[in-house]
């Protein structure tokens, strides 16, 4: 129990950083398997929320299991969290605001992070962002930069 509510403290803190809405309150529902956060169950959201709740939890994993010494590869990788794929019909549903993009950007980038996060993403994250981390642009375009994660 003791495991469960510190792994809580760990996605609380990063949702907190993310300003995530009702992020200060993170609980674990063993009727469910999953994370509240606030009053909704984390499947409950939308689903860009939704996809940023994943990720707190996989990070919060991480860095949980990195501080308690508890077995870990110590990276996570994260497909679109902040642009879940939308089908043809579905509406802007829980669609994630850009104060949490910024603020989710930031917070990864701090030095201070434990773990390494690797963020495959559509849109490109703040210049400042950018500039603080590693950051490759993939172009699409074999006279830019760089075509794609596989080279040609």
């Amino acid at each position: 129990m003791r495991s469960t509510i510190e792994l809580c403290k760990e996605i609380q803190t990063l949702l907190v950083e993310w300003k995530f809405p009702d992020g200060n309150e993170v609980r674990f529902d063993p009727e469910r398997n999953d994370i509240v956060i606030g009053k909704r169950n984390r499947g409950s959201l939308g689903k860009g929320y939704r996809a940023v709740a994943y990720s707190a939890f996989v990070i919060g994993l991480m860095r949980f299991c990195l501080r308690n010494s508890l077995p870990h590869p110590g990276f996570v990788v994260l497909d679109t969290p902040l642009n879940p794929y939308k089908g043809p019909d579905e509406g802007d549903d829980g669609k994630v605001n850009n104060e949490t993009k910024i603020a989710f950007y930031k917070s990864l980038s701090n030095v201070n992070n434990i773990g390494q996060v690797v963020v495959l993403e559509n849109d490109n994250p703040p210049d400042e962002v950018q500039q603080s981390t590693t950051y490759h642009h993939f172009s699409r375009n074999r006279e830019i930069g760089r075509y794609g994660f596989y080279p040609l």
